[in-house]
């Protein structure tokens, strides 16, 4: 913690509990304390009133809340009148507490330090006196947004969905300006009705229209700039657009000009935050996780059916008729029956993005999608992305998926609503009620359909892409979180809305029967279904196998960049990682879909798009890498996180610390793939090149398990009289888990795709728990965090098949158990399955059973080993990274995945 002495009036008591990194506590109470500050800008009273009689057929002024006769603050001696709270009094009366400046102070922190009392009966000493101290705090928060709110409104206007307009009237605007579109303009000047809301300056066709036109969104690069030669005039600069504008007369002008700055300098979004986020740190959320797409997809459901306003859904894959409710006893409910329920019988606009994919190489079927949603109903809308035209952006994806509804919950993971994902702790692959929870196309196997559109066929959902009586299902193990409460959801809602209005002005033609959504108002909690609403609801109605609603401190992160946002390079979610890596006491635990390490020797905003190394595609022969290509590829990946963790280690090593890295993540089906086996080679050069330079840079380590674990999920069943079978566990989800305490989860891969910013685009969320508690790991007394500790022991549990407390122990007692259960787990597939893959098998001729010529099996082996099966517990097994080490898997001359630029693998 920071020098308290250094610290405002009790600041150091407001987080003493948290034990967050200094320069977060400093960006969260900061936050607190420019919102106690903040004051808007003030129009003139006749400007008011001309405002005021223009815009009454849209807004309307809401009424100055009546003061009320408040009851007198309860005296000392009554606060005294029981043993408790004299107790308190006691406490009270001996410590500084804030200076309470009216009534309507006093009475509400004596309700709040009430209810802290009657709802904690066995709080005693310091611990009800920090309680009771935080419910002062809160309650001067409170007082002051409460006293704010009813400035504001006396003197400014109110939209029903958008919250508060600071400054509103006519401006001249000149056409064009966009710097991502592709329209044409001429450069006209037309007046439009132009409205200053808390982070954007929206504008009209006329002061008595209904629907905004368009939106310039506040950003931390806005320059505003003034002419001399024409007081009139001034310029809006942002990452997105140039806004040239007019005003009727000098005065007008100078007024908007002092508006937007005053508003602009009061902004979150103004302003550089940790990670170089686009927003801060944010306090008073609950998050749960939710582990497998089961419960994801019941969560979603449950939270849509609820919907009273708005949802916005975005992903790399959304297929609308995908089943989120499956039942044997009554017909699925799929997304599409949803969204149509919630459009036409409670009139809640539906926005959704769509990743526009490559057709010849992707199964998305995005068209069909826009189709279907866009003659839904009126209310629901679908915009494509990117634009065909732009080819920088054709290498890339909108690989980020989240669903908000209402603006007040938000889900935010690994998980697409899509074919495949469908799963649950059982990671069955051979289910048997199959018709029911695996129909049609979800019962899927990227081994053979992966990257082959034409298995996929997303307008026949019920027809199988293979025979299934042959190939077993593939598992697909993933992760997400949903949040709900204070300022986060609002974050993710500001992404969602920076890519409409980007997207939505990235087109030829077509644009203007696409609605505006704007940001809402910082703080204003829009209508929705009430307190079902939230986490706490999901989590007591929807069903869910596992949850863990807690308390935390988070910030949602991103990958953005010119193509995908129109905005600067953001890598706020890069810059998380790395700072997550150097600063992890203990141990860091990694769940992701690729694990592609680089090692750049740069800081946190080096990263830069520099011109690609020339890299051979192809090596000389078909069975050795090339030495040369070899090493120019190790030059292709440019994130520094394979330097990141060669330092944290060593610096473990050094310093003889208990320090672990368990790291899950798929083998990858290189058999039948081109893009996965060559993903599959640069991936396990990466990892290679880590225990490489650990080796050499510490030959006295003999047993590198100690402190690395690479591991992959497997599972096994019976293909009826085909005999046993083996497959992968799909590890798809983007986690990180550090010490127990903070957690990164989003849609992020572990490879420069998603990480540099200007690729594909990303988001993420951070949570630090505030929430606590003490244990043990390898006989030393820790502390964990609700969220995070809770999170890793449920997926351990899964993944070991433990059910036992030894979970709870990554350093002792739990690491032992894992490292013994993915060897042990690794033996006997090994000895059942001849051609498991193996450290041990350098080339594709040692592998039984392949098609040495086709790379491949003609069909998939079986075991009739069922006995020897059953020693396997959990799915964990150790990975092999020296496996086809000596082999080259890179595309062949001729194939399409040739003509790619390796960089797009990685």
């Amino acid at each position: 913690m920071g020098d308290s002495s250094q610290s405002p009036p009790y600041r150091s008591r407001l987080w003493s509990d948290t034990d967050l990194p200094d320069d977060i506590e400093d960006e969260l109470f900061g936050s607190l304390t420019s919102r106690q500050a903040m004051h808007s800008y003030h129009p003139s009273t006749s400007d008011r009133e001309s405002q005021d009689s223009q815009r009454s057929s849209r807004l309307s002024l809401p009424q100055r809340p009546q003061s009320q006769d408040l009851p007198p603050p309860p005296t000392p001696e009554a606060r005294a009148s029981s043993e408790t709270n004299t107790l308190l009094a006691e406490m009270i009366a001996s410590t500084p507490r804030p200076c309470f400046d009216s009534s309507d102070l006093a009475s509400i922190a004596a309700n709040k330090a009430s209810k802290v009392v009657k709802d904690n009966p066995t709080l005693r000493g310091d611990g009800l006196l920090r309680a009771i101290r935080k419910a002062e705090e809160d309650a001067v928060l409170e007082n002051n947004e409460l006293k704010e709110r009813q400035r504001v409104a006396s003197q400014t206007m109110h939209h029903s969905v958008y919250g508060l307009s600071l400054f509103a009237g006519p401006l001249s605007k000149k056409s064009g300006g966009r710097r991502a579109s592709m329209e044409v303009t001429l450069g006209k000047w037309k007046t439009r009705h132009f409205v200053l809301k808390q982070s954007c300056l929206v504008y009209y066709l006329a002061d008595d229209a209904e629907e905004p036109r368009d939106a310039l969104m506040f950003d931390r690069s806005l320059e505003i700039n003034t002419s001399s030669s024409d007081p009139h005039n001034f310029q809006l600069v942002t990452s997105t657009r140039t806004l040239n504008l007019r005003a009727e007369t000098a005065e007008d002008a100078s007024n908007w000009v002092a508006a937007i700055t005053h508003q602009f300098n009061l902004s979150a979004f103004s302003k550089s935050h940790v990670h170089s986020s686009f927003t801060p740190m944010r306090d008073g959320s609950t998050c749960s996780a939710i582990v497998d797409a089961e419960d994801y997809f019941k969560a979603v459901a449950y939270a849509l059916s609820l919907s009273a306003s708005e949802v916005f859904i975005a992903g790399w894959w959304v297929n609308v008729d995908v089943p989120l409710l499956r039942s044997p006893s009554s017909p699925p409910t799929t997304l599409r029956d949803l969204l149509l329920s919630a459009a036409a019988t409670r009139n809640v606009r539906v926005y959704v993005l769509l990743y526009k994919e490559q057709a010849i190489a992707m199964p998305n079927n995005s068209l069909y999608a826009e189709e279907i949603l866009n003659n839904l109903h009126p209310n629901v809308f679908a915009l494509r992305h990117p634009h065909p035209l732009d080819v920088d952006a054709t290498l890339w994806s909108h690989h980020e998926k989240l669903v908000v509804v209402d603006r007040r919950l938000a889900f935010v993971g690994g998980m697409d609503l899509a074919p495949g994902r469908y799963d649950n702790s059982n990671h069955n692959c051979s289910p048997e009620d199959r018709a029911t929870f695996f129909p049609g196309q979800d019962y899927w196997n990227s081994r053979a359909g992966d990257f082959k559109p034409n298995l996929l066929n997303t307008s026949t959902w019920t027809s199988d892409a293979f025979d299934v009586d042959v190939k077993p299902r593939m598992g697909w193990h993933d992760c997400a979180t949903m949040v709900s409460g204070g300022a986060l959801v609002g974050d993710v809602c500001r992404h969602f809305v920076q890519r409409w209005l980007h997207h939505r002005a990235d087109v030829i033609k077509g644009n203007k029967k696409v609605p505006i959504v704007l940001p809402a108002t910082e703080g204003v909690v829009h209508a929705g279904a009430g307190p079902n609403l939230s986490v706490e609801g999901i989590v007591r109605n929807a069903g869910l196998a596992f949850h863990n609603s807690t308390r935390v401190v988070g910030q949602c992160l991103r990958s953005a960049g010119r193509w995908s946002t129109g905005l600067k390079t953001e890598r706020s979610i890069y810059n998380c990682m790395m700072r997550l890596i150097s600063n992890a006491r203990r141990f860091i635990y990694i769940e992701n879909q690729y694990f592609c390490l680089g090692f750049r020797e740069v800081g946190e905003e080096e990263v830069e798009e520099d011109e690609e190394d020339p890299l051979p595609s192809s090596p000389s022969t078909e069975d050795a890498p090339d030495a040369a290509a070899s090493k120019a590829r190790k030059r292709l990946i440019k994130n520094g996180v394979g330097t990141a963790l060669f330092r944290r280690v060593s610096e473990a090593i050094e310093n003889e610390e208990n320090f672990k890295v368990i790291v899950v993540y798929p083998h990858l089906s290189w058999e039948h793939n081109p893009v996965q086996s060559t993903i599959l080679q640069l991936q396990n050069e990466s990892i290679r090149t880590l225990m490489s330079k650990l080796k050499e840079a510490h030959p006295h380590v003999k047993d590198w398990g100690q402190y690395i674990s690479l591991n992959n999920l497997r599972a096994w069943g019976r293909m009826g009289h085909r005999g046993v079978k083996m497959e992968e566990i799909y590890v798809h989800d983007k986690l990180f888990i550090v010490d127990d305490r903070t957690t990164l989860i989003g849609s992020a891969n572990i490879n420069d795709r998603s990480l540099l910013g200007m690729r594909d685009s990303e988001v993420a969320l951070l949570f630090h728990d505030v929430e606590t508690k003490e244990t043990s790991w390898a006989g030393e007394a820790v502390k964990v965090g609700g969220f995070s500790s809770s999170l890793r022991c449920r997926l351990w549990r899964e993944h070991l098949g433990e059910e036992g407390r030894g979970v709870e122990d990554p350093l002792g007692m739990g690491f032992d158990m894992w490292r013994h259960r993915a060897r042990a787990n690794r033996r006997i597939f090994e000895a059942c399955f001849p051609y498991m893959y193996r450290n041990e098998y350098k080339k594709i001729k040692q592998v039984p059973g392949m098609n040495v010529g086709a790379g491949k099996w003609e069909s998939n082996p079986s075991s009739d080993d069922e006995n020897g099966l059953e020693g396997i517990k959990g799915f964990v097994v150790e990975a092999a990274p020296l496996f086809l080490e000596e082999q080259n898997l890179l595309p062949k001359v001729g194939t399409k995945a040739y003509l790619m630029p390796l960089h797009m693998f990685v």
